[in-house]
């Protein structure tokens, strides 16, 4: 299959970023091969000054070894510059230079121990390693795994020259110097790299700090340039932006974008970049998660817990009859924000792992494992049958349980512990809010589907017909978020 065939369906982003790692891997690959031809030349013009090294074995066996790893290297230099590669092929290069330079130096190394300028071979190592980190994009774990070869090589040669320990020390601190100095250097210039192509491309939004960051996405305040309303952004990672990914970002929005209730965040816009870089905009919210305040606050009484939940409920309603379930039903995906002066206002949010009923299952929706969270995942999602609303269902009990305890219903200390007790444990009893309110809560959390709530407008209805329904006043929350935001100053 020739190189444009492999590039269709690709994104624009993706192809810039990889001609823009092609580039960086051609100037390391000069690099090497512009410094290992003028130790060559060196050589050559010290052996012709110093005569008696000219059929010295170890000089010989290591120019033999120098020349190899310039072949080597030159036959990848050539292909490299002659075809246009995907990211895949690009890491393979990139390990090649430097595995194969550090292979090829530590080849000298070993041969030359004990030489005048031996030592020399381990500063070259470091320096390589410390300048590849420099000018190559790349995640700090690629990096840190490649730059491992020095020190790793190092000790691997030493191990036949045991009788030098105190060379050995300073060795072996040089090069783990030089694995930090690159790791760092790494995530520098790889972050440098995605804020600066994100603040110069997001068109009409003017980004101004960043708010947080998950595994799909960053997210960031923003200002649009015309309207002058504070919105957030929120966009695709670069180092993960995949077909796969991307086709899911996208999902994110569609599906969000459909929903109009007001317990349910806003889209504003979304596009790419003219790089393809993807991004929404969305209503920003003053407010904290529900994860954060169950960490600070909870128990919650009763009746905000009512007030909460029925609005949540509400949302994903509107969502189950457009035939979504939302999958990730989790504190951290609720935020408590204020509204046209109202506090308390619930809003869902984080519609990643959204699946259409009318949709066929496909690989978009089976980026993980699983999808989900182990804390609040229904028992039938991890048994492997196909969820409907009443997964989501399962998932609210589990936040209003959270709201009401400040605990989780099941007793695990790791995720493989939490997904044995989804499966298999009935969970703890809500002990100290009313009874009313407990039973419904607690009926979410059944096993079997059919023995909980029918749909989230069945159990917001029940939670309306608890006694403390309706008792949760504007004033108490206004009181409320005055004191919480007092106590976190």
């Amino acid at each position: 299959m020739s190189g444009a065939g492999l590039a269709i369906g690709r994104s624009e982003y993706q192809r810039e970023a990889d001609a823009y790692l092609q580039q960086r891997l051609l100037s390391i690959y000069t690099f090497v091969l512009t410094t290992s031809a003028l130790f060559a030349v060196l050589d050559l013009v010290s052996t012709a000054i110093w005569p008696s090294t000219k059929g010295d074995w170890p000089h010989m066996v290591s120019r033999a070894i120098h020349y190899g790893g310039i072949a080597l290297l030159a036959g990848h230099f050539f292909f490299l510059r002659r075809l246009t590669l995907a990211k895949p092929a690009l890491l393979y290069f990139d390990a090649f230079v430097v595995l194969g330079s550090i292979a090829t130096t530590m080849g000298i190394y070993a041969i030359a121990i004990g030489q005048p300028g031996s030592l020399r071979m381990v500063w070259i190592a470091s320096l390589l390693v410390v300048g590849r980190g420099i000018a190559v994009p790349s995640s700090v774990g690629w990096t840190f795994l490649l730059s491992l070869s020095a020190p790793v090589g190092l000790l691997a040669v030493r191990l036949f020259h045991p009788n030098d320990g105190i060379q050995l020390m300073w060795d072996v601190a040089v090069s783990v110097f030089a694995v930090a100095i690159a790791s760092y250097a790494s995530a520098i210039n790889f972050r440098l790299r995605e804020d600066v192509r994100t603040a110069r491309q997001l068109g009409q939004y003017r980004l101004e700090e960043q708010l947080g960051a998950g595994a799909m996405g960053t997210v960031y305040r923003a200002t649009h340039s015309m309207l002058r309303r504070p919105t957030a952004i929120k966009v695709l990672r670069p180092d993960i932006a995949g077909e796969e990914t991307v086709a899911r970002f996208e999902r994110e929005v569609q599906h969000t974008a459909q929903l109009q209730h007001p317990n349910t965040i806003s889209i504003y816009d979304y596009g790419r970049t003219p790089d393809g870089l993807f991004y929404y905009a969305m209503e920003l919210l003053d407010g904290e998660d529900l994860a954060t305040i169950v960490k600070d606050a909870a128990p919650l009484p009763a009746a905000r817990v009512i007030h909460i939940l029925r609005q949540v409920a509400g949302s994903l309603h509107e969502a189950h009859v457009k035939g979504l379930i939302h999958r990730d039903v989790k504190p951290g995906n609720i935020v408590l924000c204020r509204r046209a002066g109202l506090h308390d206002v619930a809003k869902v949010l984080d519609f990643g792992l959204v699946k259409d009923l009318g949709e066929t299952e496909g690989a978009v929706t089976q980026v993980g494992a699983f999808c989900g969270t182990p804390e609040t995942i229904a028992p039938e999602v991890l048994s492997g049958d196909e969820p409907d609303a009443r997964a989501d269902i399962y998932a609210l009990g589990i936040v209003g349980y959270q709201l009401l305890s400040g605990r989780l219903p099941f007793d695990a200390r790791t995720a493989a512990e939490m997904i044995g007790a989804q499966l298999h444990e009935e969970p703890t009893p809500l002990d100290g809010p009313p009874e009313d309110l407990a039973q419904v809560v607690m009926k979410c959390l059944a096993k079997r589907p059919d023995d909980r709530p029918a749909s989230a407008s069945a159990f917001r209805e029940s939670l309306g017909l608890c006694a403390d329904s309706g008792h949760w006043t504007e004033e108490a929350a206004a009181e409320w978020w005055s004191g919480y935001r007092a106590g976190s100053r």
